[in-house]
């Protein structure tokens, strides 16, 4: 910027100067018009075009080294908004990571629920995981059976209806809408009759829900039904594909 400044006050000196010495030039040339003869005049206004020339020169080259200096200002600028727009960006990332790790911490989900090669002690590990970080009032976990083409529930949490939950295949109902589509559903008005919870304070009806697919490979190999009072929020909703991965990481093979 001071770069700047000092072009600019060099090219108002020099332009002065021009402009001053082209007034002397006309005075001089009109003053002379009538006594040409007289060498001292000839010998003065050739002075006075030899100095305007490099008076012109020079304010040409600091006119192209203000031009330039307000380039490499305008590019200076602009790859420091840059820098400064993605250090925000990346700061807005962090503190919104950090946010959901609050919500819901993949990290402390898979130190919970461990490494298993049953599918039925695993389901029961990621229920269990799941409800120390979010108020889940029942969940299941099913399980891909490739003999049968079935779904089947391996696992189960707070499940006190007396019948065992339904197999189902891929496309039959909202589950298997899900494995069909390989993306999660979420619901905050669950249909008549899919849930219902019975505790102290009798038979109470879920207002939220979300079966997402546990997949390996781009494979759906198991689903996760949770349904809760509250709603899952968006930090839960926007990562449902990390955890559904991590999820599909955890599953033993089937």
């Amino acid at each position: 910027m001071n770069e700047f400044r000092l072009h600019k006050r060099r090219l108002l000196i020099n332009l002065s100067i021009f402009l001053i010495l082209i007034v002397v030039s006309l005075f001089m040339i009109i003053d002379g018009a009538s006594a040409f003869k007289q060498q001292w005049r000839i010998i003065a206004i050739m002075c006075i075009l030899l100095i305007e020339i490099p008076v012109v020169v020079s304010s040409v080259l600091i006119s192209l080294k203000v031009i330039n200096s307000i380039i490499k200002e305008a590019n200076s600028n602009k790859v420091l908004q840059e820098t400064e727009l993605n250090n925000y960006e990346k700061e807005v990332e962090e503190k919104v990571k950090e946010a959901d790790d609050l919500t819901f911490n993949l990290n402390r989900l898979i130190a919970d629920v461990g490494k298993h090669e049953d599918w039925d002690k695993f389901g029961l590990g990621l229920l269990n995981g799941i409800s120390k970080q979010l108020e889940i009032i029942t969940g299941l976990v099913y399980k891909h059976s490739k003999e049968e083409g079935l779904y089947k529930s391996t696992a189960t949490y707070a499940y006190y209806s007396e019948q065992k939950p339904s197999d189902f295949k891929e496309g039959e109902g909202l589950a298997g809408q899900v494995v069909k589509d390989n993306k999660a559903i979420f619901l905050s008005d669950i249909p008549e009759g899919y849930v219902e919870v019975v505790s102290g304070l009798g038979n109470n009806k879920p207002s939220h829900l979300v079966i997402l697919p546990i997949y390996k490979n781009n494979n759906v190999v198991g689903i996760v039904e949770l349904a809760s009072f509250k709603s899952f929020g968006d930090s839960f909703a926007r990562r449902i594909k990390d955890i559904s991965e991590s999820f599909g990481n955890l599953a033993p093979v089937v």
